[in-house]
């Protein structure tokens, strides 16, 4: 099957461009790959994502609203609010001791990627559930936050479920 998420917990990451070119064979097969990972979550599933307003975090949060499943989903934002769909605030995402200098915003997407990945590890050992996290990645991508989360989520140990596309496709 592809992507194996089954877990309680997941995070959702992947590159903005694939919006970029919106009849692109490789937008219309990550969507549909993204879409089956949400189809084959159970029921109480929690699936984090940080909240980008195109690619898969904007495809797993219309993803699971469409399922009824808003209450599930938590976007990381880059205003350092954790969100559930469609703008409810539950809280900050920003730590009172954080471990960066938080007011350099430049760092803010990088720091926001690794709080969202400490939240699924943290909510996984609480739950004492599986977490699993889902990368959709962009080799032409001219950021790499995707890259710098995956590589963050392997080296907390967390299972990676990784795609990766060249252009070429």
């Amino acid at each position: 099957r592809v992507g194996s998420i089954a877990s309680p917990v997941s995070d959702v990451t992947g590159s903005r461009v694939f919006d970029d070119e919106l009849d692109s064979w490789a937008r219309a097969r990550a969507r549909s790959m993204l879409q089956h990972c949400i189809d084959s979550l159970p029921e109480k599933s929690l699936v984090v994502s940080g909240g980008a307003k195109q690619g898969p975090d904007a495809w797993a949060t219309e993803f699971m609203v469409e399922r009824g499943r808003a209450k599930d989903v938590r976007l990381y934002m880059l205003t350092g609010d954790v969100v559930m769909p469609p703008k409810r605030v539950l809280r900050s995402w920003v730590p009172e001791h954080p471990r960066i200098d938080t007011s350099d915003r430049q760092k803010w997407p990088l720091y926001r990627n690794e709080m969202m990945l400490d939240e699924v590890a943290a909510k996984a050992r609480e739950w004492n559930a599986h977490p699993e996290v889902f990368g959709l990645e962009a080799l032409w991508s001219q950021t790499k936050g995707t890259a710098q989360t995956l590589t963050y989520a392997d080296r907390l140990g967390l299972p990676v479920v990784r795609s990766t596309w060249n252009r070429t496709i």
